[in-house]
């Protein structure tokens, strides 16, 4: 099979509810392949942050499957589930980044994680903070940075070890068009080079100037479609 005819991803009739909430998320059918690009678009509310969630195994499912990577992730020990979530780069829209680190140690810790040598872990973040401009703020714990510089630290985290799959949650909404700009830069090389993307956002304009293709949430369900027609087929 070709590098770019992989199978990454494979959702089948996927639902989820939280505690002992209403579902959330409605039979949800999705499959990603290697080096593939989708725009996930759709209301606040309508599930787009939830379904991120579920496919980087942050929160369990209440019925269907997930495949990631060939493995069907039910029945895996919390080691085996581990070491899928590493090939995952995530972006979440609360950061989540780790406030006693400097930002160059939240960048290399999904190195560091993955046993990388320390000579390494140095030429990898540096090369990359310097590319995105955030050289200067390496040694600032996450406090001391703005909010637009606290997301480009989370998405230099998410690509650092350049990850099989890449869930992007609005990656784009604190920061300025010359960064956004080289954000898509970023996220287009890495799909370029077999990384499956999967990005949520709000912005028409950003659909407009990239065009992949769209999958668009509706109350909890997901459908494909195109700027054009919205329910037109992607695959």
């Amino acid at each position: 099979m070709a590098p770019q005819e992989r199978v990454v991803l494979r959702l089948r009739s996927v639902s989820m509810r939280y505690a002992a909430g209403a579902e959330v998320l409605h039979d949800i059918d999705l499959t990603l392949k290697a080096g593939s690009f989708r725009f996930l678009v759709g209301p606040s509310g309508a599930g787009k942050t939830s379904l991120l969630r579920v496919i980087g195994l942050s929160v369990p499912i209440s019925r269907g499957s997930i495949t990631l990577f060939g493995r069907d992730v039910a029945g895996l020990d919390p080691g085996q589930l581990a070491r899928l979530r590493r090939r995952i780069g995530i972006v979440f829209q609360d950061f989540r980044l780790l406030d006693h680190l400097t930002a160059f140690d939240n960048v290399a810790l999904p190195l560091r994680i993955n046993g990388v040598s320390e000579d390494a872990v140095s030429r990898l973040v540096s090369e990359l903070l310097a590319w995105m401009g955030l050289e200067t703020l390496a040694p600032l714990p996450p406090p001391e940075l703005s909010i637009g510089e606290r997301q480009l630290v989370a998405v230099a985290r998410a690509v650092i070890t350049r990850p099989d799959l890449l869930l992007a949650d609005e990656p784009l909404s604190n920061v300025d068009t010359q960064r956004a700009e080289r954000l898509m830069y970023l996220f287009t090389e890495l799909h370029r080079r077999g990384t499956a993307v999967l990005l949520a956002t709000h912005s028409n304009e950003l659909l407009q100037r990239h065009r992949f293709p769209i999958l668009e949430m509706v109350a909890g369900r997901l459908r494909s479609g195109s700027l054009s027609s919205p329910l037109a087929a992607v695959d």
